[in-house]
């Protein structure tokens, strides 16, 4: 099994994450631990008769699993995502011939019952979204917030898990109309050469020849998928790269506006202050660093 995850531990004690779950009403939203399994060298079967105290969110990542819901057997598939209330029997399988992959998020607060309604999936036990390149971004986010705990991090896993939670929704949507699905596979594609390629000059219409399709239908196919133009998620990507070696390196930000793809320093400054609200030096600076000399 391959298996990664983090505990807000710091916040509750490790046996009682591990052991029943953590039920904290004080706080509107929080998330207690996240993580991903791969069954990929064996099986796995979880019986928890009185559930826990706090709420699961699955994604079925890839490969099926089996869980008794509402007293009757459900297989889940790619795409499909189980909630657990607390309080209520766990009950599923893992079975390595399946391969199954799975990410699992815990959480807990007062607010979690608004959260749900707002988006449609209170009082459901599963629904299926398929998969989207952001699930596996946004639960591996969370995932790194809670093993680094770094400054306001339970706030950054309830705005991440707010996030989660929009696009589940707006997928669950699609799905039911069947528009989430059409040519979802080869965007996922495309999406990973946007990230490797993300500070080159490939244009959005190499892009769209590379699909086979006009720019304007690539374009408009594009945003259907992912809910944004192929230049906005470029863009987003190389804001991601600057941000992170803004925070994590001394690199001048002029360095930085060309490693992520920008030969002009100023227009990069421009771009990033109406991405991040700051200018490079400043943003840099809000966290306690200054710019190498």
């Amino acid at each position: 099994m391959i298996h990664a995850s983090g505990y807000a531990d710091d916040e509750y004690s490790r046996q009682a994450i591990f052991q029943e779950g953590v039920c904290d009403p004080k706080h509107y939203l929080r998330i207690v631990c996240c993580g991903s399994d791969s069954y990929i060298t064996h099986s796995a079967h979880l019986h928890r008769p009185r559930g826990r105290l706090d709420w699961q969110l699955i994604l079925m990542a890839e490969g099926r699993g089996d869980y008794l819901l509402d007293g009757k057997m459900f297989r889940a598939k790619k795409g499909d995502w189980i909630l657990l209330p607390p309080g209520i029997l766990n009950d599923y399988t893992y079975r390595q011939a399946n391969q199954p992959e799975v990410f699992w998020i815990h959480f807990t607060g007062h607010g979690v019952e608004e959260v749900l309604r707002s988006a449609g999936l209170w009082g459901r036990s599963h629904f299926y979204s398929g998969m989207h390149p952001e699930f596996s971004v946004i639960l591996n986010g969370i995932i790194r917030e809670l093993q680094m705990k770094r400054p306001y991090y339970p706030l950054r896993g309830m705005a991440d898990f707010l996030g989660l939670t929009a696009l589940l929704a707006r997928r669950a949507a699609e799905a039911q109309t069947g528009n989430c699905e059409a040519g979802g596979h080869d965007f996922i594609k495309v999406m990973a050469r946007m990230q490797t390629l993300y500070n080159t000059d490939t244009s959005v219409c190499e892009y769209a020849r590379e699909f086979g399709l006009s720019t304007n239908r690539f374009i408009h196919n594009f945003r259907q998928y992912t809910g944004v133009s192929p230049r906005r998620y470029i863009t987003g990507i190389r804001m991601d790269k600057a941000r992170y070696l803004l925070l994590n390196t001394t690199l001048p930000a002029g360095e930085i506006a060309r490693v992520t793809g920008y030969e002009n320093v100023f227009y990069f400054s421009r771009i990033f202050k109406k991405y991040s609200g700051q200018a490079p030096l400043a943003f840099r600076q809000s966290f306690g660093h200054s710019l190498a000399p």
